[in-house]
C-alpha cells in the first residue's frame, strides 16, 4: 500500500515538474516569434538594412567612424571603403534594391539628409550605400566625427 502511494505521489510530481517545463517552453517560443525583427530607427517593422560606406571626401577613416554611428543605430555596415578620387562635394544616400526607396530614405532621415537617388543593383548584396562627400559635417555631430578609432 505505501509503496502504491509512493509511486502515485512520484507521478504526480514529475507530471507537474514536466507541465511546468512544457508551459516555459511554450512561452519562450511564444515570445521568441512573437518579437518584431531587428528593428532600424523610425521603422518598427523593417529588417535590418546593409549599408556600404564609401568615403568621398579623403578625410582620414571617415568612413570607419561613421560606420560605428550607424551600427550603434541598428544598421548591418557591410563595407566600408574609399572612392579612388576623393572629390565628392556632396553626401548622397544610394537606394540599392527598392524602386521606391524605402531604405535610402530611412538612413536619410535618421542622418538628415534629403540628398537621396535609387540605383537599383541587387547584384551588391546590400540595401543602401551611403557617399559620403565633403559636406559630411552637416550629418554627423562632432561626437561621431572625433571618435577615436585606436
Amino acid at each position: 500500500m505505501r509503496k502504491r502511494k509512493s509511486n502515485n505521489l512520484f507521478a504526480r510530481i514529475t507530471i507537474l515538474i514536466l507541465t511546468f517545463f512544457v508551459l516555459f517552453v511554450v512561452t519562450s517560443m511564444v515570445f521568441r516569434f512573437s518579437k518584431k525583427t531587428r528593428r532600424v530607427p523610425g521603422e518598427v517593422s523593417t529588417m535590418y538594412t546593409r549599408i556600404e560606406v564609401l568615403n568621398g571626401c579623403g578625410v582620414d577613416n571617415l568612413a570607419y567612424k561613421v560606420s560605428l554611428f550607424l551600427r550603434e543605430k541598428g544598421f548591418d555596415v557591410v563595407e566600408i571603403s574609399d572612392v579612388k578620387e576623393p572629390n565628392v562635394e556632396r553626401t548622397i544616400v544610394i537606394e540599392r534594391v527598392d524602386k521606391n526607396m524605402k531604405n535610402a530614405k530611412v538612413l536619410g532621415k535618421i542622418i538628415k539628409c534629403s540628398n537621396i537617388t535609387a540605383m537599383i543593383d541587387s547584384t551588391l548584396f546590400l540595401e543602401v550605400t551611403l557617399l559620403l562627400g565633403k559636406d559630411y559635417k552637416k550629418y554627423f555631430v562632432k561626437k561621431v566625427l572625433e571618435r577615436k578609432i585606436y
